[in-house]
């Protein structure tokens, strides 16, 4: 899966996908799906910043160093952190 658009061009990809035609079928369908609010991904601003927050919680909480309603709460408490610095730094 190119990572880019510019990546489509690239002469390995089109090989591979001359050697595999299945794949090409994720990339058209991404490249000519209609852009939408369903189809243009997440809508919070630091996705990867609530991402390790949740990931982080999760280990704890499946390493037995955190209880269920610990690793929420942190996960929460971290995440929001996330969003509002995000938001401070975009001016919202």
């Amino acid at each position: 899966m190119p990572t880019r658009l510019s990546a489509i061009d690239d002469p390995a990809v089109q090989a591979r996908w001359e050697e595999e035609p299945a794949f090409r079928f994720a990339v058209d369908q991404l490249v000519e799906s209609e852009t939408t609010l369903a189809t243009v991904g997440s809508v919070i601003g630091d996705y990867q910043g609530v991402r390790n927050a949740v990931t982080k919680a999760l280990e704890g909480m499946l390493a037995g160093d955190l209880t269920p309603e610990e690793a929420l709460a942190q996960a929460q408490q971290e995440a929001d952190a996330a969003i509002q610095e995000y938001n401070a730094r975009i001016g919202e």
